[in-house]
């Protein structure tokens, strides 16, 4: 069985709000393509973190339970570093996580 886990990566650095290159975009999708079954994306959605505006790109990425964990160490040691992002929101099942 598959489960669908959905991120938000803002659009926007943390510290400097700068956009990021599109490039940084798609070396993730690159990733994702190449990793899992499937994903959609990217889907610009608005949102808000601890009283902030922000706009995010929205994944959803198609990956068996045995994946989640190393998705998640991923998301942790380089989607957060390489999009300069203090948290990723990642939602499991409908199980939200704010990735540090």
């Amino acid at each position: 069985m598959k489960v669908e886990v959905t991120i938000l990566v803002p659009t926007v650095e943390d510290d400097t709000k700068r956009k990021h290159p599109y490039t940084r975009i798609e070396d993730l999708e690159k990733y994702l393509d190449e990793k899992y079954e499937g994903f959609q994306g990217p889907m610009l959605t608005p949102g808000s973190y601890k009283g902030q505006s922000e706009e995010s790109w929205k994944y959803k990425v198609a990956m068996s339970e045995n994946q989640v964990e190393q998705f998640k160490d991923f998301l942790r040691k380089y989607v957060r570093i390489i999009f300069h992002q203090k948290v990723i929101y990642c939602a499991i099942k409908g199980e939200v996580e704010f990735l540090e």
